[in-house]
């Protein structure tokens, strides 16, 4: 791990320390947690190649494996619920 120097608005950091004194965790794993997640979705979203070395850090998303996996052979039940709720 690296040491770096940040500049955070006040808010942010109020903010940060609520929710790492509710989680008895400190401000900095909270940091390097959103850092981890937020570098891991642009990788996953954007155009982008990943530097070499972050294999290890990218994980797939475990929703990706639950998509598709159940199947409904209800067509257009959004349009079945709208009848049944307008119905007044």
């Amino acid at each position: 791990m690296k040491r770096y120097q940040m500049y955070l608005e006040p808010t942010a950091v109020k903010i940060v320390d609520t929710i790492a004194e509710a989680h008895k965790v400190s401000r900095s794993d909270i940091i390097r947690d959103v850092l981890e997640q937020l570098s891991i979705r642009y990788l996953q979203t954007m155009p982008i190649t990943p530097p070499s070395g972050s294999e290890n850090i990218i994980k797939p998303d475990p929703w990706d494996n639950v998509i598709g996996a159940l199947k409904n052979d209800c067509k257009g039940i959004s349009l079945n619920v709208d009848e049944i709720y307008g119905e007044d």
